[in-house]
C-alpha cells in the first residue's frame, strides 16, 4: 500500500477516534516511522515513540505503590500502579507508535495485548483521542526479529508498506533534497529501494469481520484501498473473495427484512431458488432479523409463517429450532404466536420436547 494512502487511512482513523490498531510491515529505511511522525505534525497531535524492545513489564504497567484508603470507619492499604512518564494525559489526542514490537521480549509483548485490544494498560486508560500504530520489519529471514503471535496480529489491520517512486520524488522536492540525488532516482527509479518478500499473515475471524465493518461504515478507507485493508484483516484469499463478491453485488440473495415486511412481493422469486448457498444466506438473515427484533407485528408474523411453509423442511426446522433454543425461560414471543398457526404447531411442539 502506498505511503500516501497509509497516511490518509491513519489520519482518518485518528480523526474519527476509531479504536482499531494498525500494523505497518515493511523493509528497513522506507519511511514507516517517518510517515507516522509526519501525520502527527500535520494534524497537530501528540506522538509517542515507544520501543517495547527496551521495556520491561513494569515499565509499561508502572511501579506498584501502597496507599491508605478509607472505607467508612475502616482504613485499608491498597496497591496502586504509578503511571508511566510517557503515558498520554486525558483530553489529548495523538498516536502511540509501537516501534519494532517484534523485537520485544515475550513478556512485554504479552503485556501489550491489553492496550491494543482495550485501549488500556492494566489500570491506565489510553485517552479516546489516541490511535495505536505498530511498526515492524518482516520476519522473512532478513532481520533479527521474532514471529508475532497470531492472536496478537489478529488485533491489527496489517498493511505492507511499499514506497512509490513518484510519491517519494514529490516528497523529496518539498523537503528540498539534493538535486543530484533527485536526478539519479528520476533516471534510475528502480534503484530507490530493493523490494523484499513480505506476506500478510491474517485469517478470517468474527472479530476481524467486526473490525472491517467498523472501517467500512466509518468510510475511513482511502479510494481503491479496500482490497488491501480487507486482506490485512481477513487474509489475502478471503479478503480478495470478499471484495470481488461485494463488487458483484453478492449475487443478491433475498434479505430477511424483505421476507418479513413484504413476502408476497418476493415469494415467486424465493420458491424458484434452488441454490443452497442463497437459501442458506436468506435463512441466516431471517433468523438475525427475528432475534434483533423479537416483537414482530401481525403482518410480519404471517409473512414469517408463509416463508417457513414455502421453505424446505430442513430450513423450516432450523429456523424454528433456533427460535425455540434462544427463548428466555422457555418462552419466545415469536414462537408463542407462531404456535397459533396450525401448519406449524406440530413442528414447534416436537422441537420444544427436544429442548426439554
Amino acid at each position: 500500500m502506498r505511503i500516501k494512502d497509509i497516511k490518509q487511512l491513519i489520519s482518518n482513523v485518528n480523526k474519527k477516534e476509531l479504536h482499531i490498531p494498525i500494523l505497518l510491515i515493511g523493509a528497513t529505511g522506507i519511511g514507516k516511522s517517518y510517515l507516522v511522525k509526519q501525520i502527527c505534525k500535520e494534524l497537530g497531535i501528540g506522538y509517542i515513540d515507544l520501543r517495547p524492545a527496551t521495556q520491561e513489564t513494569t515499565d509499561l504497567i508502572g511501579i506498584p505503590r501502597g496507599k491508605e484508603v478509607t472505607y467508612g470507619e475502616l482504613r485499608k492499604l491498597k496497591t496502586f500502579w504509578s503511571e508511566p512518564e510517557w503515558w498520554p494525559q486525558e483530553g489529548t489526542k495523538g498516536i502511540l507508535a509501537l516501534e519494532e514490537v517484534n523485537r520485544a521480549p515475550e513478556d512485554v509483548k504479552q503485556a501489550l495485548f491489553q492496550v491494543v485490544t482495550e485501549w488500556r494498560m492494566h489500570t491506565h486508560i489510553l485517552p479516546k483521542g489516541w490511535s495505536i500504530v505498530a511498526i515492524i520489519n518482516p520476519d522473512n529471514g532478513n532481520y533479527h526479529v521474532s514471529q508475532l503471535d497470531p492472536a496478537f496480529k489478529r488485533r491489527f489491520v496489517q498493511i505492507i508498506v511499499e514506497p512509490d517512486v513518484q510519491d517519494w520524488i514529490s516528497w523529496a522536492k518539498m523537503e528540498k533534497l539534493n538535486e543530484d540525488v533527485l536526478s539519479f532516482i528520476q533516471l534510475f527509479p528502480k534503484d530507490l529501494y530493493i523490494g523484499e518478500d513480505i506476506k500478510i499473515d491474517a485469517k478470517p475471524t468474527p472479530a476481524g469481520y467486526h473490525m472491517l465493518s467498523i472501517l467500512l461504515n466509518a468510510q475511513v478507507i482511502p479510494p481503491n484501498c479496500e482490497h488491501e485493508i480487507a486482506s490485512g484483516i481477513l487474509g489475502t484469499t478471503i479478503g480478495t473473495k470478499f471484495i470481488t463478491t461485494r463488487d458483484k453485488n453478492f449475487e443478491r440473495f433475498i434479505k430477511g427484512i424483505e421476507i418479513l415486511n413484504n413476502y408476497s412481493k418476493v415469494k415467486s422469486k424465493y420458491i424458484k431458488i434452488t441454490r443452497q448457498d442463497l437459501l442458506y444466506a436468506t435463512m441466516l438473515d431471517v433468523v438475525a432479523e427475528c432475534e434483533s427484533n423479537p416483537k414482530l407485528n401481525n403482518k410480519q408474523l404471517k409473512n414469517l409463517k408463509d416463508y417457513l411453509l414455502d421453505s424446505n423442511p430442513e430450513i423450516r426446522v432450523t429456523v424454528l429450532s433456533r427460535l425455540v433454543n434462544n427463548s428466555v425461560n422457555g418462552k419466545s414471543e415469536i414462537i408463542e404466536k407462531l404456535s397459533n398457526f396450525d401448519d406449524l404447531v406440530d413442528d414447534i411442539i416436537k422441537l420444544r420436547k427436544e429442548v426439554e
